[in-house]
């Protein structure tokens, strides 16, 4: 499972425990996102209006009232104007005369706090300043009648045939910044001027409750902008995955120490042959519906996945049942090797003897999902997401992507019930460590940098550090690495990778970046990895330009002690990060080459090499069980959907399919560290680092559990009663 290279990188007091007494509300598209007041008596505002009246100066009166539960905002507006929800960030709500005329925007912007509204207002408008004649009329510090205070601002541009007028205030709630914009022609402006000075007066802010649950009877977290998708056969980044958990169940699993139980499976036998694997499913598993799970339902999952758009990728699962490759790519009509027995026992044929074949069923794309839901839905629509029914511990209550995700516990979960009332995951945000200060959070994953600040005690909100006691660290099977793309040039030349390999100071930046809070790595394969020691280690690391320029003198390409240009692909979003810039720069400095960097959104990125033209390429990958076959095959086998750099080789191919049908642990590590050794001999891969997941969780907050996987566990998590909670 590769990781979203974001670089992500509990003194417990006699308390209450909340009873779990989950209450599904409706959808949050509807009065849960926003409740409407009306105070007001008489006819209602006709859509249609050509002509904008003119207003009554005197003893004006804004008869509705516009409540935003989810951002914690409420407006007055008058009584023909409308108020509405964008349902994103940063711009939150529209206000508009009428359905066809919008006049006014609600923002809101993270900073870190410690910026003045003054700052921010003029930050905010700063490209309005470069517009034709722009000349500012007003500006004043004032509070609101919440007490909060404010900076509003008028300013004008245009021309005397054109001018527009601009009314904006912004107000602070410790980190998050209200700004609200009205920029409309001028005559227009200076009509509705007392209106629109009561409407900005009116403004409030408060604590969100979303679905109206109180803030702290529920846990929320921040965790990223949430997935890309939460159906099992299509999400492939841990960002999706660790969402699709909470909702989705498979046959078997890993509990918090990393060992593999059954989940959704009671029982399985397997034959003495290693072959056939003979499952029994739990009488008490049931989808979220109540329907039974039964074996067709199994069946009809994994068909389903083979059958997607992702197929490559879910073959390194379910690719070692007879038939599975054959019927993925349409040569035959069903599963050959799914044989089903009745309605809780079915039958698995493999191809050959795998040992890790139960772990690989722990992963996300061999999950259940609901066939009566999915077949009320064309093939190519996934909006059954919104709404999806699952077998796994959470339910969902609503959906927002981007904005918030609402889960609450299923009730006849076959497993451990939920010991938690609700989650609500806050998919907007600013810096995860500032909600945290702030309050607005429970617990959150962090930044590597933020990690880092927290260590050095610099990060602050309100003069006080984070206490490094509520800093949970949790290690990780994962790997971060620089990738060559061997089927592009110049690096199907092994001269050319080498050159490449030896003149990345990977070791210092790596130490430079990230000092004690990821581990250098020097292979593949992470040291937590159970029974299995790697070949390489530091002496293996070596930094030498000279040497370099040797290796690379000798590649075909090298012409005029020149290269052809080079295209590095990453994530981000102003551009690569410090340690890659790092690389970028090493590489250009002792090898003098040209390079186009290629910056993809973070959750964009993964899904992008299809498309994308690139010759080298920075990776994450995290263990989706404790095995080395998962990183050795799944990122570098001819026949992996993850293989991106287009490795081919047979000698390579012949050393992973001999591991993987052999039953005696001892060859089956000799064949890995064969493995592993090549790809650093043939410089495929230059190795960072080993990754960390680190979160900020606080004291009211419980077991809440991290595998070695790098996957969030929240069965069991508890919350005390927010009565007896003294600090927030």
């Amino acid at each position: 499972r590769f990781n979203i290279p974001r670089i992500q990188d509990k003194e417990t007091k006699n308390i209450e425990v909340l009873d779990p007494t989950p209450t599904p509300v409706p959808s949050l598209h509807e009065d849960n996102i926003i409740q409407k007041e009306e105070n007001y008596k008489g006819d209602k505002p006709k859509e249609d209006n050509k002509e904008i009246e003119k207003p009554q100066t005197n003893n004006i009166t804004l008869g509705d009232l516009y409540i935003d539960k989810i951002f914690g905002f409420s407006i007055n507006y008058p009584i023909n104007w409308r108020v509405n929800s964008t349902g994103s960030v940063p711009s939150i709500a529209e206000i508009t005369f009428d359905s066809q005329n919008a006049i006014g925007d609600v923002y809101l912007v993270y900073t870190d706090g410690n910026t003045t509204d003054r700052d921010i207002l003029n930050q905010f408008i700063e490209p309005i300043r470069q517009q034709q004649n722009f000349t500012i009329n007003s500006e004043v510090e004032l509070k609101l009648k919440n007490g909060n205070n404010a900076f509003r601002l008028m300013y004008q541009w245009g021309n005397s045939e054109n001018s527009k007028t601009g009314f904006i205030q912004t107000s602070s709630d410790k980190i998050k910044n209200y700004i609200i914009i009205f920029e409309i022609d001028s005559n227009i402006f200076n009509q509705y001027f007392e209106t629109i000075n009561l409407l900005f007066e009116s403004f409030d802010v408060f604590e969100p409750q979303p679905y109206d649950i109180p803030r702290y009877e529920s846990l929320v977290l921040h965790l990223d902008t949430g997935p890309v998708s939460l159906d099992p056969a299509f999400a492939t980044g841990a960002k999706s995955i660790q969402y699709i958990q909470q909702i989705f169940s498979g046959l078997t699993g890993f509990d918090k120490q990393g060992l593999l139980q059954p989940d959704l499976a009671e029982s399985w036998t397997v034959s003495k042959d290693g072959k056939t694997y003979t499952f029994y499913i739990k009488k008490n598993a049931q989808y979220h519906s109540g329907r039974p799970v039964k074996s067709i339902d199994v069946q009809y999952s994994w068909e389903r996945a083979l059958k997607s758009e992702n197929k490559n990728n879910v073959l390194n699962y379910l690719g070692d049942i007879t038939g599975s490759i054959d019927f993925s790519e349409g040569n035959i009509s069903n599963l050959e090797g799914f044989s089903i027995i009745n309605d809780q026992q079915f039958q698995i044929e493999l191809n050959n003897p795998t040992p890790h074949f139960l772990s690989k069923l722990s992963h996300s794309h061999t999950f259940i999902v609901d066939l009566e839901q999915i077949e009320r839905y064309s093939s190519n629509n996934r909006a059954w997401e919104i709404e999806a029914i699952g077998t796994g511990p959470f339910i969902i209550g609503d959906w927002i992507p981007g904005l918030i995700m609402y889960l609450y516990p299923h009730q006849n979960y076959h497993l451990n019930k939920p010991q938690i009332n609700s989650l609500i995951f806050r998919l907007y945000a600013g810096q995860p460590a500032l909600m945290y200060q702030s309050g607005e959070i429970d617990a959150t994953t962090l930044y590597s940098d933020e990690v880092m600040n927290i260590y050095n005690s610099d990060l602050l909100y309100g003069g006080s550090p984070i206490k490094e006691s509520n800093l949970i660290k949790s290690t990780e099977m994962s790997t971060y690495y620089i990738g060559f793309n061997t089927q592009s040039v110049p690096f199907d030349d092994i001269n050319v990778r080498k050159a490449f390999a030896l003149a990345s100071n990977s070791k210092q930046l790596v130490q430079e970046y990230f000092g004690d809070v990821h581990e250098i790595a020097y292979g593949l394969i992470p040291p937590e990895m159970p029974n299995y020691q790697s070949n390489l280690s530091s002496k293996n690391y070596k930094y030498d330009s000279d040497l370099a320029i040797e290796y690379l003198s000798k590649s075909k390409y090298y012409k005029d002690g020149t290269l052809p240009d080079i295209f590095y692909s990453t994530s981000g979003y102003d551009g690569p990060n410090r340690l890659i810039k790092g690389l970028i720069d090493s590489w250009i400095l002792n090898l003098g080459v040209n390079i186009t960097t290629n910056v993809y959104p973070p959750d964009q990125y993964y899904s992008s090499f299809e498309n994308q033209t690139y010759d080298i390429y920075d990776y994450g990958w995290i263990a989706d069980y404790p095995d080395p076959q998962n990183f050795l095959y799944s990122l570098f086998h001819s026949s992996a959907g993850n293989n991106k750099s287009n490795l081919n080789d047979p000698l390579y191919d012949l050393i992973i399919d001999q591991s993987s049908i052999e039953n005696d642990q001892n060859i089956r590590s000799q064949y890995y560290k064969q493995a592993e050794d090549k790809l650093f001999d043939d410089s495929i891969i230059i190795p960072l680092y080993h990754g960390a997941t680190f979160a900020l969780i606080k004291e009211h907050v419980t077991d809440i559990n991290f595998t070695p996987y790098g996957m969030l566990d929240l069965r069991d998590v508890k919350i005390s009663n927010y009565l007896t909670i003294s600090t927030r």
